[in-house]
């Protein structure tokens, strides 16, 4: 199939489909209550945590994560929460030039590898398309658009969904033709992408309009991460259905709402 440039393609409006918009304000309440009521952070170990990350120390790092289970802070919460807070202190300690990028890019790698290291309970090895039950809460695929510096925020939202049973499918800087068969050969449930930048949500919106020409706007799209907290309206530019920074919520409402937005193989 002949596409367009990226620069070319138009943005395109998500098409009315019957409970979009109550996909949307559930995915906001989602999100409003989970920030309203999240636990605080203990310094000590967020502090530990930068300090052997920066330090490309891997020894050290597993040491935190020891103390922190015998904390009793679970490894969800170690993963979704610790992990995310120490890599949002490097950037901006990297934005302040308290870090030079050398020591972000060694404490990222760092995070990474434990993100690796813990396991992600169930569905992690589920094959796109089934659940590790073989039904499960859905199936979606998470893409990280061409360009992207950084995949750790997708592999965190991956890992979370993985721990609630949904099968995922983690596409870096797939090309066009990838992605698209990838949509065609895995019933999914969603369609989601990571996005950092500006030229992230470019690529996202073509490639948000190839599916949708491909699949008739059947097929629910996500987008999340860093650029959503721009002033750019990611809705608007991109022509997503949902954007919202909790994977989870978003996957859960389209589930709930579009039981028939799933592709068959």
């Amino acid at each position: 199939m002949q596409t367009q440039a990226y620069q070319i393609l138009p943005c395109v409006a998500p098409p009315e489909r019957p409970g979009l918009n109550g996909i949307a304000c559930d995915v906001v309440a989602r999100v409003a209550a989970a920030r309203g009521g999240s636990e605080s952070i203990c310094e000590t170990t967020l502090a530990a945590l930068v300090a052997a990350a920066v330090a490309g120390e891997r020894g050290r790092c597993l040491d935190v994560l020891a103390d922190a289970r015998r904390a009793r802070i679970t490894d969800i919460r170690f993963v979704e929460t610790y992990l995310s807070a120490a890599a949002r202190r490097m950037g901006a300690d990297w934005v302040s030039d308290r870090m030079s990028f050398a020591q972000v890019s060694i404490g990222m790698a760092q995070l990474q590898g434990l993100l690796r290291d813990i396991p992600a309970g169930r569905g992690e090895t589920a094959a796109p398309g089934e659940s590790a039950s073989g039904r499960g809460p859905g199936a979606a695929i998470m893409v990280v658009p061409a360009g992207e510096q950084h995949s750790f925020g997708a592999r965190i939202a991956t890992s979370r969904l993985r721990r609630s049973g949904v099968a995922v499918h983690l596409m870096i800087a797939p090309s066009p033709a990838n992605l698209l068969d990838a949509v065609r050969g895995s019933g999914i449930d969603a369609l989601m992408f990571s996005v950092g930048s500006a030229g992230g949500l470019a690529i996202c919106r073509d490639l948000i309009h190839l599916v949708r020409c491909d699949h008739s706007g059947a097929l629910p799209t996500i987008v999340g991460g860093a650029s959503l907290e721009g002033e750019q309206d990611v809705a608007a530019s991109t022509g997503a259905d949902i954007v919202t920074s909790d994977p989870a919520a978003a996957l859960r409402a389209c589930m709930a709402r579009i039981p028939v937005a799933r592709v068959s193989a």
